[in-house]
């Protein structure tokens, strides 16, 4: 899923990718190092470029306990 998204969004120009993590939420984390993001204070990143270009930006919420 997170590879599909990335590959659509560089298709389109991006070169960038951030996305938020809530503290304490280990498999988003994980779910997105697996991808070759690395944490940035609790913000994950992963850049084709070694710097510039333009960015998107997913949150992940994770489901409402009820």
């Amino acid at each position: 899923m997170r590879d599909t998204l990335m590959e659509e969004f560089r298709s389109t120009g991006h070169q960038l990718f951030d996305s938020h993590v809530l503290p304490g939420h280990r498999l988003a984390k994980n779910f997105f190092e697996a991808g070759g993001f690395a944490a940035r204070s609790i913000i994950m990143h992963h850049s084709d470029l070694g710097d510039g270009g333009r960015r998107i930006r997913a949150q992940f919420l994770p489901p409402a306990e009820s």
